[in-house]
């Protein structure tokens, strides 16, 4: 994998996984994100970087790995499809895909979709961990994007993010 091709290749995943066009003004603080419609509870690993997102909610990216994780919500404009779908919506744009993991897991006391899938981005390979979950009329999703080398690295972080998500309004 080429170095210089890295960054720009991740930048571009997290385009392409943020969802969303002119949207209310974002705010975040203390785990708590809301815009418009959208809120939702999730903690980043402390040691990773925020990103400003084009069109998505959040990112944040590990100066280490390069890895990146997304958390984003979908209130207004989504079709109601199966988590599947939804699942293989954030996969558009890539190639030569393997499915390494495929379950269906708890999130936030809802039944989400888990996928783990090994991908190429532009000739680029590249690990995604994909949770979906629909709750209260909107579609969630948090996703680590990194390198296949990188993955055992970063994983229990990610996990330990997702293990803290909660949709809907900070109680």
């Amino acid at each position: 994998m080429s170095v210089s091709r890295s960054p720009r290749s991740l930048s571009l995943l997290v385009t392409v996984l943020a969802c969303g066009g002119a949207a209310p003004e974002a705010h975040f603080s203390d785990g708590d994100f809301s815009k418009g419609d959208e809120h939702f509870h999730v903690q980043p690993p402390a040691e990773w970087q925020p990103l400003s997102p084009p069109a998505g909610d959040l990112a944040w990216r590990d100066p280490r790995s390069r890895s990146v994780i997304a958390a984003n919500a979908t209130c207004k404009g989504h079709a109601d499809a199966p988590l599947g779908i939804l699942v293989n919506d954030l996969l558009i744009g890539t190639t030569e895909r393997k499915v390494l993991l495929d379950e269906l897991a708890a999130l936030d006391g809802r039944e989400a979709r888990h996928e783990v899938v090994a991908v190429k981005v532009d000739g680029v390979r590249l690990v995604y961990d994909l949770y979906v979950v629909k709750k209260d009329g909107c579609v969630y999703d948090l996703t680590l994007v990194t390198a296949p080398t990188a993955y055992d690295q970063v994983a229990d972080q990610f996990v330990a993010l997702v293990g803290g998500f909660r949709a809907g309004s900070p109680r």
